[in-house]
């Protein structure tokens, strides 16, 4: 019994350090001025996932520790509660599936043909959103279907694996365009290529890490499937496996962070001045830009001179 709580401390504290990191990434995309309009509402999806699964989780685990058993998630008439925090922890997976999904076609779109950041784009990124998030809740509710139960997550794995491609192609792509489009492509257009590039590069880590932890949880569930009867075992290695996922959320917005060179710096910056310390950076193909003290004299600068 005291192996019982002590295990329950344990992820109640894992769990809480989950949200707290969900929301310290939701924080640093909401406050990206850099980011993309069109590219913003998926990203910030994405982060809420995160922080709705670690939320769902910890209601699941306090259920356990109260008695309820892990089988009444299944139907609502064993356990509403319980049947509430699973389905909206399925959406809370959907979601985080989806969003990387359309993040990642919208940065292949991007590369590819620049797209322009004027409303009606902006608008059209946000339908998109919130039909991600009704495709998401038809996915909590088919899930409790147990007959279709192991092609629906088999299936959102294969979206997670077709994200993962796009991504890498996007960052492939971009980096290409970027060295093609010299001195031919407008500033606006160069800046949204090397944009793809270093938003691709940040995630692709993040991404290629969520898609392996998933393929080896389906992989798991399909053995179980074949034994028979074992819904319960399944149950048990879906509640650890979110002991996983809510490590990896600890972990995401450092590792996200680490990978792009301006997400932390942008917080620290003064708003009318340019850094005097740094006094150039370096494009993707690696010329030097030498900065000027106020944002207007360096874009002047960058107008005239970034080839």
């Amino acid at each position: 019994m005291e192996l019982f709580y002590l295990v329950g401390f344990l992820e109640a504290l894992i769990i809480i350090l989950a949200l707290c990191s969900s929301l310290y990434f939701l924080y640093l995309i909401a406050n990206a001025t850099f980011l993309q309009a069109t590219s913003r509402p998926f990203l910030l999806l994405f982060t809420v996932s995160l922080f709705f699964l670690a939320l769902t989780h910890g209601f699941q685990t306090f259920e356990f520790l109260i008695g309820i058993r892990p089988e009444d998630s299944t139907s609502y008439k064993d356990s509403i509660r319980m049947f509430v925090w699973s389905l909206l922890h399925e959406f809370a997976f959907a979601l985080h599936t989806f969003s990387l999904f359309a993040f990642s076609v919208e940065r292949y779109i991007t590369a590819k043909n620049s797209i322009a950041q004027n409303l009606w784009n902006r608008t059209f990124s946000i339908i998109i959103a919130i039909i991600i998030s009704i495709l998401s809740m038809i996915y909590a509710q088919a899930i409790h279907l147990v007959n279709f139960h192991i092609t629906l997550i088999t299936c959102l794995n294969i979206v997670d694996m077709f994200a993962l491609v796009i991504l890498v192609l996007s960052s492939k792509i971009s980096f290409k365009q970027y060295r093609n489009t010299a001195g031919k492509a407008t500033l606006e257009q160069r800046f949204q290529i090397s944009d793809v590039y270093i938003w691709t590069q940040a995630l692709i880590p993040a991404a290629c890490l969520a898609f392996l932890l998933k393929f080896i949880y389906v992989i798991v569930i399909w053995v179980l499937q074949s034994v028979g009867d074992s819904m319960e075992y399944q149950i048990s290695v879906s509640h650890y496996f979110q002991n996983v996922m809510d490590l990896f959320t600890c972990g995401i917005p450092f590792l996200v962070s680490a990978n792009h060179r301006r997400l932390n710096k942008s917080k620290s910056k003064k708003p009318n001045r340019v850094n005097p310390l740094q006094m150039h950076i370096k494009t993707l193909d690696g010329k030097s830009l030498n900065f000027r003290m106020s944002h207007k004299e360096h874009f002047d600068f960058l107008k005239t001179h970034w080839k």
